[in-house]
């Protein structure tokens, strides 16, 4: 009786199936070769690049504040700016100004100054598409607060800068 007649299936001869087992793996062995070197000669293509990914450009003081105003801290507000704090010896006065690093399309930001003793705040707050700002306070001898915000984003110090006079006042 043949295995039509039966219906019943021989085994393969054992010899047999690991010979095709021995081609398989072959088989598979020579993709994974072939794809190691796809993958080195695409590596080999790449162009080099040795240095370190550069760090965000932080924004650039734009002058908002005007003519004698120079920037005495400021904060970097993640990759969208940096907020500015200034100072005008002749008059006393702090500025604060938020710039964008990309402007473009208007966006929530914020400039804010202010100090604790007397509990004074000035903000400007609304959608600008390159700074908001400035804010004026005349903080002579007194620590400021200075914040900024762009999109969600806020940088900003407590307390800082303060004035040679804030020892005399109380």
């Amino acid at each position: 009786m043949t295995v039509r007649e039966t219906g019943e299936r021989h085994d393969h001869h054992p010899t047999r199936i690991s010979h095709r087992r021995r081609r398989h793996r072959h088989r598979l062995r020579r993709e994974q070769e072939e794809h190691l070197r796809r993958l080195k000669e695409k590596e080999r293509r790449a162009p080099r690049t040795n240095a370190a990914p550069k760090a965000p450009a932080a924004a650039k003081y734009n002058g908002a504040c005007g003519g004698g105003y120079s920037v005495v801290n400021s904060a970097q507000i993640g990759t969208k700016g940096t907020v500015f704090l200034t100072y005008n010896s002749a008059t006393g006065k702090n500025c604060v100004v938020t710039v964008r690093t990309a402007p473009g399309k208007a966006v929530h930001m914020t400039a804010s100054l202010g100090f604790a003793s007397p509990t004074t705040t000035v903000t400007d707050t609304g959608y600008y598409t390159t700074y908001a700002g400035p804010v004026y306070l005349d903080a002579r001898g007194l620590c400021v607060t200075w914040r900024g915000e762009i999109s969600g984003e806020v940088a900003g110090k407590n307390g800082t800068n303060c004035g040679s006079l804030a020892a005399n006042r109380h």
